[in-house]
């Protein structure tokens, strides 16, 4: 059980942001669920009309899974962020954080701070490097989004465009685990400070 001696005398919106990553996250079973039973009701519909209105609703619900599932990866990013800043704040102070981390790019906040705080090197061979550097990586991949010629005969971009509400559910499922790694990190490392509260990692859904 983590101990929440420590005082804050910060206020930001780390639990925020995890909360709605989680809401969204939350949502993604039901509507997955959902267009699975559309996509076996296509597959036995032999009426051409009925099998049209089926893939429109299919459609409908695999953009709203898209939008969740982004929610869910941005969110989450957001919330490391703003936690690796907070807690270096607090711990070295935000004169010394605005002045030699504050520029860094997220992961190597990581293992830059956490190694100051802890003196123990973040370890990159293990899952919680790789699952953050993965949801970094999507996360940018997300915000600096660019356009793709339409070639309505190029089966490879056609399989992709149809599955990217797949790969963004695994980009959000990634998301909550580089959440949870994280925390679990921290206070593995730093028994009194409370990154699963921070991180909602209690409250989710």
């Amino acid at each position: 059980m983590v101990s929440t001696i420590k005082q804050f005398s910060r206020i930001g919106n780390i639990s925020f942001y995890a909360d709605i990553a989680r809401d969204s996250f939350s949502r993604t079973d039901d509507l997955l669920h959902n267009i699975k039973i559309l996509e076996g009701k296509i597959a036995l519909e032999h009426d051409k009309t009925e099998k049209m209105v089926l893939r429109h609703d299919t459609v409908l619900l695999e953009q709203e899974l898209s939008k969740h599932a982004i929610n869910v990866i941005v969110y989450s990013a957001m919330a490391l962020e703003a936690y690796i800043y907070d807690y270096s704040s607090r711990e070295l102070g935000k004169s010394f954080v605005e002045k030699h981390l504050d520029k860094l790019d997220i992961l190597s906040k990581y293992i830059v701070a956490t190694q100051l705080i802890t003196q123990k090197k973040f370890p990159k061979d293990q899952e919680v490097f790789y699952r953050l550097d993965k949801l970094i990586k999507f996360r940018n991949k997300l915000v600096h989004s660019k356009s793709t010629k339409f070639n309505p005969e190029n089966e490879e971009l056609l399989e992709r465009l149809n599955n990217v509400h797949v790969n963004q559910l695994d980009g959000a499922k990634n998301a909550i685990k580089a959440m949870n790694l994280v925390a679990e990190y921290i206070e593995s490392t730093d028994s009194e400070e409370p990154a699963s509260f921070l991180l909602a990692l209690n409250r989710e859904k």
